[in-house]
């Protein structure tokens, strides 16, 4: 009586260039596919989350608060809300949504760097942070109102443009050059001071600067559209606190 024995063998990569190559690029297609998988499963976004809350706790006056905080594909963070408190007069600052990814095209250099896109204020801001300072950032459709300085006027307006490519913080050997543009911009609370009106209209803003350090040249300064008209350059020398700033004007 004959007996038969059934052997099971494990399949065997293909043979061949073609077939031997792509029998291991899909076995690591797999791999990867497991990987990001389990990735996006078991990531600790609580323990990030609160991770990120405490670092910044630790460098005051800031205070950062995550309402929830998940992984994105790309690779990725978003979180909403976002809110940054600050020591008054600064106002608290509400990001509805805000996500943060590699910079791709910084990543094989020698300053690497995150991208940041957040919407808050009914509008958006995106920015390329890099090692070392480097800031590039842009900015629309934000709308703001608040106290002037510590006085009881208010100021509103809306920032249509703006952006921004220099260091943060601000470095002697840094250019940096800024431009925006402020509409709809209002003062009011003037009745309090003695005036017939409470609300004065101040049109468009158009500013336009270059420099390095804390020093920087105005290219154009424009206000147009208003009770008020303006058409200057000149100069502002930033220092700290920011009250004690000079602006000469021409």
């Amino acid at each position: 009586m004959k007996r038969f024995r059934l052997s099971r063998r494990l399949p065997a990569a293909p043979r061949g260039g073609r077939g031997t190559l792509r029998f291991y690029l899909s076995a690591a297609a797999v791999l990867v596919a497991a990987f990001l998988v389990g990735l996006y499963i078991f990531f600790p976004t609580s323990a990030l989350k609160e991770r990120i809350e405490s670092e910044v706790a630790t460098r005051p006056p800031l205070t950062l608060s995550i309402g929830r905080l998940a992984l994105r594909f790309p690779p990725g963070l978003s979180g909403a809300p976002v809110t940054v408190t600050a020591p008054a007069p600064i106002p608290s600052l509400r990001c509805e949504l805000l996500r943060l990814s590699p910079a791709w095209g910084t990543l094989f250099g020698a300053h690497p760097g995150v991208s940041l896109e957040a919407t808050l204020l009914g509008g958006d801001v995106s920015a390329v942070l890099q090692r070392g300072g480097a800031v590039e950032a842009e900015a629309s459709g934000l709308r703001w109102s608040g106290p002037l300085g510590g006085s009881s006027l208010q100021l509103a307006t809306t920032l249509k443009s703006a952006s921004f490519s220099g260091a943060a913080p601000l470095r002697p050997a840094t250019q940096t050059r800024l431009q925006a543009t402020l509409t709809q911009i209002r003062l009011s609370g003037l009745k309090a001071l003695g005036s017939g009106e409470d609300t004065l209209a101040l049109g468009t803003l158009v500013l336009q600067a270059s420099g390095r350090g804390n020093s920087f040249r105005l290219d154009r300064l424009e206000a147009t559209g208003g009770a008020v008209g303006v058409s200057a350059n000149g100069t502002v020398l930033l220092a700290t606190p920011l009250e004690r700033s000079r602006i000469n004007l021409t």
